[in-house]
């Protein structure tokens, strides 16, 4: 039996349009993500996921997301070929750090994701992939691994995150649909161009 050993996958550094505060803040509680789901048909949603992964999965993930159940601390996902796994938050550092274990994962993981300021409305954010699998394993699938990481990477940077809120005390997500105009996302985008 080969031994197993831990693999370190780090994204690229990705500018974030939003401060620091407001990408953790949103990060940090997973329910937050319901109202990604819950629009999940809207078009506009739809070609913002489509420009960020490419066309022959983009249907495959709107189909995984829409089957995902969220609580603050933990999403459950059915992944192909893998049945149900959890990813949970194991640590938050406030404001800089939160830590996530996997849990029904046919390769224990442990993920962070990193953000830091970059001025007072933007960030930056890097993720981090410690995997535990043998030698074998590795160099059949430390290249998807790492291109994964980056894909993930790339979606968080792009949310909306003001879109990504839970309104009152009960933890009930407020129903909030995307912007009719695309102010915000140009405004967003040309935040995210200056910095880079």
């Amino acid at each position: 039996m080969e031994a197993v050993i831990m693999a370190r996958y780090e994204s690229n550094v990705k500018q974030v349009p939003y401060s620091q505060e407001e990408v953790y803040s949103k990060l940090s509680n997973l329910r937050n993500f319901e109202s990604i789901k819950r629009n999940i048909g809207d078009p506009r949603l739809q070609d913002a996921i489509s420009n960020e992964i490419p066309a022959d999965q983009a249907d495959m993930i709107r189909g995984n997301i829409e089957k995902m159940e969220f609580t603050p601390d933990s999403v459950k996902m059915e992944l192909p070929m893998m049945g149900e796994m959890s990813l949970n938050i194991i640590e938050r550092e406030p404001a800089k750090c939160i830590k996530f274990a996997t849990e029904n994962s046919p390769i224990g993981c442990n993920l962070w994701i990193q953000v830091l300021p970059v001025t007072d409305g933007t960030s930056k954010m890097k993720l981090t992939l410690d995997a535990d699998i043998n030698m074998f394993i590795k160099a059949m699938i430390g290249n998807k691994l790492q291109s994964g990481l980056d894909r993930v990477a790339d979606m968080i940077a792009s949310f909306p995150f003001p879109l990504l809120r839970i309104s009152d005390e009960d933890g009930d997500i407020e129903t909030q649909s995307l912007p009719d105009n695309e102010t915000d996302a140009e405004t967003a985008q040309d935040a995210q161009e200056d910095i880079i």
